[in-house]
């Protein structure tokens, strides 16, 4: 496709003008033709799009249960591991097994907080029938501003733009600077611990009231719910409501992060 060439500046999450035509075609083929009556499509439509929840369920539990080995060691691997779903993590460690071939050879400070490091890579192409990448002996270098403020950094590639992941030109500069990958980099919408809010949509081929995740939260409202009434009534007793409600988000963090760790 040569048109990302000239939109890879744009952040579009690798979002195409006929991906979502394309999905929704390929949902009901195994289901419609063009012989289905109106009466017949209600039907089959519900079975598909029951079908097409139950795939998602049986992804994200396959994501909060199994975890991808590490395959290069890097410490931002692992990072990667923990937050994301398999199938992003895949491309993320494509990334981080390509970083060998990378060699940082110099840097120009460009202002008082932005420095740009030069990048050199060796260029990888795309068989047209095998759709398999295969490495090339051609070099190629890339500009990687890094801000010393706020840590973030930015490489001319724009893959982060084009496919929403981090290249690897940024991971091998964060590695060499030793500094953290930021969290602005991990999207919330490949994050393997995310409430879906469509799911708690009662539908004819779904009713979220019987899930395990909505009966949780009903719970948990019905058990705040006097906390809020009473602290938007007596005096002074908000702000502490606020301040347990940041206590409790904090603890329940630490609990999910030693959780995952234990897996």
């Amino acid at each position: 496709m040569w048109v990302p060439i000239y939109i890879k500046h744009l952040f579009w999450a690798v979002m195409k003008t006929t991906q979502r035509v394309k999905s929704i075609h390929s949902l009901f083929d195994d289901y419609v033709n063009k012989h289905t009556t109106l009466a017949e499509f209600v039907e089959m439509y519900c079975r598909a799009m029951e079908k097409r929840a139950e795939t998602e369920k049986q992804y994200d539990g396959h994501s909060e249960t199994f975890i991808w080995k590490i395959a290069c060691g890097l410490p931002c691997e692992s990072f990667f591991q923990r937050y994301y779903t398999d199938v992003k993590f895949i491309d993320i460690q494509r990334e981080c097994s390509r970083i060998m071939f990378l060699h940082c050879f110099q840097n120009a400070v460009t202002s008082d907080n932005v420095t740009e490091y030069t990048i050199s890579d060796m260029v990888w192409c795309r068989n047209k029938e095998t759709k398999k990448e295969y490495l090339t002996q051609c070099k190629r270098n890339y500009r990687v501003c890094f801000d010393m403020t706020s840590k973030l950094a930015e490489c001319e590639c724009s893959l982060f733009n084009y496919s929403s992941i981090i290249c690897r030109h940024m991971i091998k500069l964060y590695d060499i600077l030793g500094e953290e990958v930021p969290d602005r980099y991990i999207l919330r919408r490949w994050r393997k611990v995310v409430l879906r809010k469509h799911t708690c949509v009662k539908v004819v081929y779904h009713d979220p009231s019987k899930t395990e995740h909505v009966v949780s939260y009903n719970e948990m409202q019905l058990a705040f719910e006097p906390n809020f009434s009473k602290g938007s009534v007596v005096k002074d007793t908000k702000q502490l409501v606020l301040e347990f409600l940041e206590l409790l988000y904090i603890r329940m963090d630490e609990k999910r992060v030693m959780i995952e760790t234990e897996i």
